[in-house]
């Protein structure tokens, strides 16, 4: 992984880069072969799972290797299980957010995707 310059310009763009870039195989290569980001992954993913509904994560308070591997693990999380119903980035790119949801509409968004599943395989 690169480091790429931080400037408040750029930001944004960047981020969006890295997470449209981001793959969960580069996320299981990485924590297989490095003690570090294992342990930053960890980490990251145990506060991803305990963020209360309607919190958001800013991303504005990282930057350098740190800023790529939140936004590693978080591309892994996403895909994980049924996250992406949960989780999302705002659309300017500065947050990672929990969708603040009532377990009904939780279970009614599982129901919806299984049944699209069904029809598209």
């Amino acid at each position: 992984m690169n480091s790429y310059p931080m400037s408040n310009s750029c930001r944004n763009e960047t981020i969006k880069q890295l997470v449209e870039s981001y793959t969960v195989g580069q996320f299981n290569e990485l924590y297989l072969s490095d003690e570090a980001f294992r342990k930053y992954a960890r980490k990251v993913y145990t506060y991803f799972d305990n963020m209360r509904p309607g919190t958001c994560l800013r991303l504005t308070s990282y930057q350098g290797q740190k800023l790529e591997w939140l936004l590693l693990t978080y591309v892994a999380f996403y895909f994980e299980s049924l996250h992406w119903l949960e989780f999302y980035i705002s659309d300017d790119y500065t947050a990672v957010c929990r969708r603040n949801t009532t377990p009904e509409e939780r279970e009614k968004d599982i129901r919806a995707y299984i049944k699209w599943k069904a029809q598209h395989g």
